[in-house]
């Protein structure tokens, strides 16, 4: 789904049934480094497990994926 807030979303979403994938916890030793513009609070991206990615500077992207919901797609 597209959202303008994905930490609030995922606050939300906690409520569910529906699970994220787990993200090691060392991601986030470095990652705050290479992308420093980050807005969102790190702490509830890294609560989220949300990851962060940027290809440069100013521009970032948050995302989060689901543990397998349905088994095998193809």
């Amino acid at each position: 789904f597209l959202t303008d807030d994905l930490v609030g979303s995922l606050d939300k979403l906690d409520k569910s049934n529906i699970a994220t994938l787990d993200i090691v916890e060392h991601y986030y030793d470095t990652i705050f480094d290479r992308v420093p513009w980050v807005k969102e609070d790190r702490e509830k991206i890294k609560q989220h497990q949300i990851l962060v990615d940027s290809q440069k500077e100013n521009c970032y992207l948050l995302q989060i994926f689901t543990k397998n919901l349905f088994g095998p797609i193809f």
